[in-house]
């Protein structure tokens, strides 16, 4: 008979998968940053950034850009990263720009320039670790509308709205802010 009180191998919980495996089951994995430093739900092991965001791996292979999104909550990121890579494999939403309908809040979906990622290629590190190559990738910045519905793109859209998640075709290099460029500020 089983002693319930040992741990056997069945009964721990299983090792977190790498983002190799999980693009290997899932086709794609979301990195989120800025959402505490294991990013979990719901972690309160640090105090989260004021600009958190999320980006894909993966969905190169696939015929997809990658997608990036400023500053929802972390369950909203992953919602919205998902929505639209879902609604492109059902054919309702090509690979380019453009607006798509959700269960949740409409979304519009912009191009990024390069000039984000030559910025900075951390900023999508898991993406040139699983791929291996000095290529860039294609990226497009998912946007969500207000409560009025409103995308931060539209004319008078509130400024603090804007604030929350800028417009990187707009300013690629603003967001998020490079390391070191504030601390030596500072300094000075």
């Amino acid at each position: 008979m089983a002693n319930y009180d040992d741990p056997t191998p069945s009964s721990l919980p299983a090792p977190p998968l790498s983002n190799e495996e999980i693009i290997a089951r899932y086709g794609f994995v979301v990195r989120h940053i800025g959402y505490g430093p294991c990013s979990v739900p719901g972690c309160r092991c640090t105090t989260p950034s004021s600009k958190p965001w999320s980006y894909t791996a993966g969905l190169t292979s696939l015929g997809q850009p990658e997608l990036v999104v400023l500053g929802p909550s972390l369950d909203a990121a992953h919602h919205l990263v998902h929505a639209v890579v879902a609604a492109r494999r059902e054919g309702l939403v090509g690979p380019g720009a453009g607006d798509l309908a959700t269960c949740c809040t409409d979304v519009r979906i912009v191009d990024v320039p390069d000039r984000w990622v030559l910025a900075d290629r951390s900023r999508m590190s898991a993406w040139f670790e699983h791929y291996g190559t000095e290529d860039l990738p294609v990226v497009q910045q998912v946007l969500w509308a207000d409560r009025f519905g409103s995308f931060p793109n539209d004319p008078g859209s509130n400024p603090g709205f804007r604030k929350r998640q800028p417009l990187l075709q707009d300013h690629p290099l603003s967001y998020p802010r490079l390391e070191g460029r504030s601390s030596r500020r500072g300094r000075r």
